[in-house]
């Protein structure tokens, strides 16, 4: 069974590009642990959402003032964020968010693919 990878190619060039940036006080590169934490995520998730049919959307990539990453997905009623923080030690988390409600989970590739189902539909 093959992954449907729409979107993971643009999702990992621009975690590329967030990584190799220039970084500034305002808007740091990317930590390599955020980078290699976040794009194994990706693809994970991609293989487990293919399995079930489904592509990964495509989201977008930022930084935050740590060097850790962000992936925004979303949709008039929903919003998925995958955050990684800098440190690898420190973890990750989803926020999602629908007109149902909203919740945190800790960040793993199989969540990942689960919430974007919302913002996928």
């Amino acid at each position: 069974m093959s992954a449907e990878i729409k979107y993971l190619s643009y999702l990992v060039k621009e975690l590329l590009a967030v990584r190799t940036m220039e970084s500034t006080e305002a808007e740091p590169a990317a930590t390599m642990d955020a980078f290699s934490t976040a794009r194994e995520m990706l693809i994970h998730a991609a293989i487990t959402a293919g399995q079930e049919g489904r592509a990964i959307p495509k989201g977008f990539v930022t930084t935050d003032p740590e060097g850790g990453v962000r992936i925004e997905w979303f949709r008039t009623d929903a919003r998925v964020h995958l955050v990684i923080r800098a440190a690898r030690e420190r973890g990750g988390y989803i926020y999602h968010r629908t007109s149902a409600g909203y919740g945190t989970e800790p960040a793993t590739a199989y969540s990942l693919a689960k919430w974007l189902k919302i913002v996928s539909e």
